[in-house]
């Protein structure tokens, strides 16, 4: 194998830091987040009635963590690196035919969208669960329901934006974007995936819903790790959520279909991420791979 040059190499970015840290800085995030809420909802009030204004309070939130984050461990470091947005070189193997990159790039993105689909039966059919056992669950979740309920169209579109869209992007750019990154070191992705995956689960304001955030990581992990970057990991978070919204106040769901069916597809989908995961990863080893700080 010949040498690779230094132009070669991936860019390093210099945020790194410890299990703690991030979990120090995770807590940060639930704190702002927590006292933002309690801001936007009224008192006696069980869930944020302003959805915009909560999403706004989640993103302004993640942007003064990820500023915090960025300042103590890495000033001089590239945004784009630090959360992700940027594929390094080695991310898939640098001689490989862009028809190849597009075509595996494509595919974690079909299967995303998949994952995004099946998710919404799969969600119904857990909050049926939770709801059959705990009858205050099922009166939660028919107050976040009229909450979503909004009298006009422009109110409905900007709360669904900020739900569907914002939240996600914010939640999942932290965790699977600047988490992952900062504790990712050569060798040692698999505690990274591992750390940065927990820290999203037990973000949930309801441990309830922690089995649906765990089957929404799983799938973004692996997009994560299979491209190098995180924008194609949080389309299945964003199309869950779209999906999940437009299904508010409809007598029928737009995903027809039992739970069994498309559990089983889920199930299809993680297989086909987990292939392109060991494809990547097998096409980035190399004589020289344990040397390089690879980007996933």
């Amino acid at each position: 194998m010949m040498p690779l040059h230094e132009s070669s190499m991936p860019p390093r970015t210099a945020v790194r830091f410890s299990p703690s840290s991030a979990a120090g800085w995770a807590l940060v995030l639930l704190v702002l987040q927590g006292v933002g809420a309690a801001i936007v909802r009224p008192s006696g009030s069980t869930g944020p009635v302003d959805f915009v204004g909560f999403s706004l309070v989640i993103a302004a939130s993640t942007l003064v963590v990820l500023f915090g984050m960025v300042r103590v461990h890495g000033p001089d470091s590239s945004l784009r690196e630090v959360l992700g947005l940027s594929c390094s070189p080695l991310a898939l193997p640098p001689g490989a035919e862009p028809a190849i990159v597009a075509a595996h790039r494509a595919a974690v993105v079909a299967l995303l969208l998949v994952v995004g689909v099946a998710l919404v039966p799969v969600d119904a059919a857990l909050d049926a669960f939770f709801s059959s056992r705990d009858p205050s669950y099922g009166e939660e979740l028919s107050q976040l329901t009229a909450l979503l309920d909004a009298p006009t169209m422009r109110a409905k579109v900007a709360r669904s934006l900020g739900l569907g869209v914002v939240q996600p992007l914010a939640e999942l750019t932290f965790y699977f974007g600047m988490v992952f990154g900062g504790l990712r070191r050569p060798g040692s992705r698999v505690l990274a995936a591992v750390l940065s995956t927990t820290f999203f689960v037990l973000h949930a304001s309801d441990l309830r819903t922690a089995p649906l955030r765990l089957l929404i990581a799983l799938p973004i992990l692996g997009a994560r790790l299979a491209t190098g970057e995180v924008r194609a990991a949080v389309l299945a978070a964003v199309v869950f959520n779209m999906v999940s919204v437009a299904n508010v106040g409809r007598s029928e769901s737009l995903v027809r279909g039992g739970v069994a069916l498309w559990a089983g597809v889920l199930a299809l989908a993680f297989a086909g991420i987990l292939f392109l995961v060991r494809r990547a990863t097998q096409w980035r080893l190399g004589e020289f791979a344990d040397r390089l700080d690879m980007r996933a």
